[in-house]
């Protein structure tokens, strides 16, 4: 028996019936089935007897009824409206699939302010930093040539010396 026989054959069977058959069919324990849909095995024994005070709000059963029934390759949306119906559910609209793939619209004024003020702070930031940290630009800057061939030492004595005494004066 095929576990889309399955739910054709057991019509009178109630939906926590028709997947605990459609469980054992495919030869998965409640603890298999657990760990595959990252749900709880009192969570899943509790729709297979049917017993949903045992479960958290009726919307959430629902979902669960519709992953296990998807996960066991059976009629998701039949057994969702059977679900249902046999719950007294059947006045709340089932959700638009269409709808919770669509992405959300960002409004980009958060975007642009702060990017805005992130150049305000860079302009500021450059403009007073300058100023206010006294530093004077280099100016007097010698090219020496160096020959590439010289270890370190030699290209450390052949450096003109540095007047530090009258760079001290000139400030």
């Amino acid at each position: 028996m095929s576990v889309n026989a399955t739910f054709d054959e057991t019509a009178n069977v109630n939906v926590g019936e028709t997947l605990r058959l459609a469980r054992e069919a495919k030869g998965l324990t409640q603890q298999d089935l657990a760990q595959e849909l990252c749900l709880q095995i009192n969570q899943i024994d509790a729709i297979e007897r049917d017993i949903i005070n045992n479960l958290p709000e009726l919307p959430f059963a629902v979902g669960f009824v519709r992953t296990m029934a998807a996960h066991l390759g059976l009629d998701s949306n039949a057994l969702v409206t059977e679900f249902r119906a046999a719950h007294n559910m059947t006045d709340i609209p089932a959700p638009k699939v269409q709808d919770a793939l669509v992405p959300r619209q960002r409004s980009n004024i958060s975007l642009w302010a702060t990017l805005a003020a992130l150049v305000a702070l860079v302009v500021l930031w450059t403009w007073f930093g300058s100023a206010a940290s006294g530093a004077t630009p280099v100016t007097n800057t010698a090219i020496v040539a160096v020959d590439p061939d010289a270890s370190l030492l030699e290209r450390i004595q052949s450096r003109p010396p540095l007047d530090l005494v009258a760079d001290a004066k000139s400030d």
